[in-house]
């Protein structure tokens, strides 16, 4: 797996603090590449929903450290990169739940409300799994702009309101969606607040595909910051970008 990624993180202009959180990390486990990425939104009409967003983001990336330590302690016989891509693909989506339940009960308990969409990408070698719930996304960047993921929202008196996320009652709607990764696509995952104003970045979209380095995808991802905030949006502002070359 020959990666490059960059990434933005930012906190939304004129407020204390950043709802938003991040994960990202790579492995090897025997002859295979893994890679984890997660963007979190927490909820803005809850107060302490980084409380959410940030469980989500520790407990991933605590189950991903302890997965690849596991696998590489094996002394026996090596599994197949399928057999290591269902197992994790298994155990990430039950990390979720761990994390609503967590969530839940500390909210509960600590008489705060608080909540988080999630949009996770595993990928081992070639194979790519997303999870999410809300309306945090997944974009596959080639020849066009293709959303990987679905919106879990309703329509409400005109308003976009949340159907499911990390802390919703009686629990998350998690969708998967499985894959191939394209060789020299891009992969983007998304808060609304990076996206919502994606119409008006489409030429810093477009240099994805001229991209070869780390530092590349990282001005892309300025490129894109940059555009959607002078076109005036102000939420906290969160996206990963992987390109897999």
């Amino acid at each position: 797996m020959n990666l490059i990624r960059g990434w933005c993180h930012e906190k939304g202009v004129g407020r204390e603090k950043n709802q938003d959180n991040m994960l990202f990390n790579i492995s090897r486990i025997f002859k295979y590449d893994v890679c984890i990425a997660v963007v979190c939104d927490g909820v803005g009409s809850f107060k302490n929903s980084e409380f959410a967003s940030e469980t989500v983001g520790s407990l991933i990336g605590g189950w991903f450290t302890r997965n690849m330590d596991e696998y590489n302690k094996n002394t026996g016989k090596k599994p197949s990169v399928h057999a290591i891509y269902e197992s994790l693909k298994n155990t990430l989506r039950e990390e979720l739940w761990l994390a609503h339940k967590i969530v839940t009960d500390e909210t509960e308990a600590r008489g705060i409300e608080a909540a988080s969409t999630v949009c996770a990408m595993l990928a081992v070698n070639n194979l790519y799994c997303v999870y999410s719930s809300g309306d945090s996304r997944a974009y596959e960047i080639g020849k066009r702009i293709r959303q990987l993921t679905k919106d879990q929202v309703v329509n409400i008196d005109g308003r976009s309101m949340l159907s499911n996320c990390i802390g919703c009652f009686p629990g998350p709607n998690v969708m998967k969606l499985e894959g191939k990764i394209k060789k020299n696509a891009a992969y983007i995952l998304a808060t609304d607040g990076f996206y919502k104003k994606f119409d008006t970045a489409v030429e810093a979209i477009r240099d994805f595909g001229k991209a070869k380095t780390d530092a590349d995808i990282e001005n892309i991802m300025a490129g894109i910051a940059k555009c959607v905030r002078d076109a005036g949006e102000h939420d906290d502002l969160t996206g990963i970008a992987l390109k897999f070359i």
